[in-house]
């Protein structure tokens, strides 16, 4: 299998189509796979924080590389990491751009995106992209960018309902192979913000710690792991 680039910083273990709670976005995700199948063309997810855009990118980049097929993930929130790029060459048949709307009114980071927008145009390769907002509402110095953004294809995420994220919870769980019980759903609902990712990422936290103390997910567990929170 090709390994994953250095580039590919962020690639998160646990994020797959498997896990990938649909709810309203059955066409979108059909999109991406298609997308990762085929190699090329353009799409754009649109959505707002906790939409599951991220996890989509790093899905398609998983798949595709399960498929021995180059793919790369790059943030335009991260300048460092794309300061450090040398050339384009290493982006492979598929390339995943997060926070594309970070770029907007940065000059260099306007340049940067239009060069990789001009690279895979030129090796016919294909381009997973994802904002906050619609490409007109992004505020780019540059025209050229919105337009190929505009020639894509085009999905605005539904944000998951209450219910959606209580089953994509139950969902997360069965895919890490540990039960999470309809209590300690209804405690973490009611406790903690309920964006999509926060909820994501503590069940992800409760899972390492029900496997480092050897107990079932309970309440008390749970109760216990916040009174540990600051120990990390």
């Amino acid at each position: 299998m090709t390994q994953q680039l250095t580039l590919n910083i962020g690639l998160s273990d646990h994020a797959c189509f498997d896990n990938f709670f649909t709810a309203g976005n059955a066409e979108a995700v059909h999109a991406v796979n298609d997308l990762v199948d085929d190699s090329g063309g353009l799409l754009v997810l649109c959505g707002n924080a906790g939409s599951g855009k991220t996890h989509l990118l790093y899905a398609a980049q998983k798949a595709a590389l399960a498929a021995d097929r180059r793919a790369s993930y790059l943030s335009m929130s991260d300048e460092d990491v794309l300061g450090r790029l040398d050339g384009f060459d290493d982006l492979g048949a598929l390339v995943c751009v997060d926070n594309v709307d970070e770029a907007a009114g940065k000059d260099w980071s306007e340049r940067f995106l239009l060069n990789v927008f001009e690279h895979m145009r030129q090796t016919g390769g294909g381009m997973l992209l994802a904002c906050e907002k619609p490409p007109s509402e992004c505020r780019f110095l540059m025209a050229d960018i919105v337009s190929r953004l505009n020639s894509g294809a085009f999905f605005h995420l539904i944000p998951l309902t209450e219910n959606d994220k209580t089953a994509a919870m139950r969902l997360r769980a069965e895919q890490r192979g540990f039960d999470l019980p309809e209590d300690v759903i209804a405690y973490v609902m009611k406790r903690y913000p309920r964006d999509a990712s926060a909820l994501f990422a503590l069940l992800d936290r409760i899972d390492r710690y029900s496997l480092s103390e050897q107990r079932k997910v309970t309440i008390p567990l749970v109760r216990k792991l916040e009174s540990n929170w600051g120990d990390g």
